[in-house]
């Protein structure tokens, strides 16, 4: 404690600013590997103006501001701070090289995040849409009147589906997906 009550305010509040934020930057780190927390859990948005809208500059800008952000710009703000107090004499000098490695860090993080957020996938495909009006592969051969069935590229995935034809299509003929029949069973025909 001697120690702390001997800095200058301003170092004190670096300090402050680095150590509680690299607490709950490990403690939200934790909670979010073992799956309590995450960027989208109730406490780490704001909703400022309660409309909620994400479009445009503002939108942006308000989607920014989050519990995460915040505390991801005060640990790189103190941490900064700290250690280039011996190299970084002028104090408004310090600040500023401080605020500028926080807002790095804080976009850098938020870069990331909406990275990977982009890599989750569901693979669910909407059967109307997604195979419906489309081509696929012939998987299993289809008896005229009897059941066969597709393969079926959609979503980034390859599903397989029973059909049924009016004609013979033997295995790995392409065919147009024309309708379905409900319970994932299509009508289909030579493409």
């Amino acid at each position: 404690m001697d120690f702390f009550t001997q800095l200058s305010t301003e170092m004190q509040v670096f300090w402050m600013c680095a150590i509680v934020a690299s607490t709950i930057f490990v403690l939200q780190t934790l909670t979010t590997l073992i799956g309590i927390g995450g960027e989208s859990a109730g406490i780490d948005n704001f909703d400022l103006d309660g409309a909620g809208d994400t479009s445009g500059f503002m939108g942006e800008a308000m989607e920014m501001i989050t519990l995460r952000n915040l505390v991801n710009f005060l640990m790189g703000f103190g941490w900064t701070g700290v250690c280039l107090r011996e190299a970084i004499k002028n104090d408004t000098v310090l600040i500023i090289v401080a605020i500028l490695v926080g807002v790095a860090l804080s976009v850098t993080i938020m870069i990331l995040l909406r990275k990977v957020r982009k890599l989750e996938h569901n693979g669910a495909i909407n059967l109307e849409e997604d195979v419906v009006g489309h081509t696929a592969d012939v998987y299993l051969r289809i008896p005229a009147g009897g059941k066969g069935k597709i393969q079926i590229s959609a979503n980034g995935s390859v599903h397989e589906f029973d059909c049924t034809a009016d004609t013979d299509i033997p295995t790995g003929k392409k065919v147009f997906v024309e309708k379905h029949l409900g319970g994932g069973t299509f009508k289909v025909r030579e493409a």
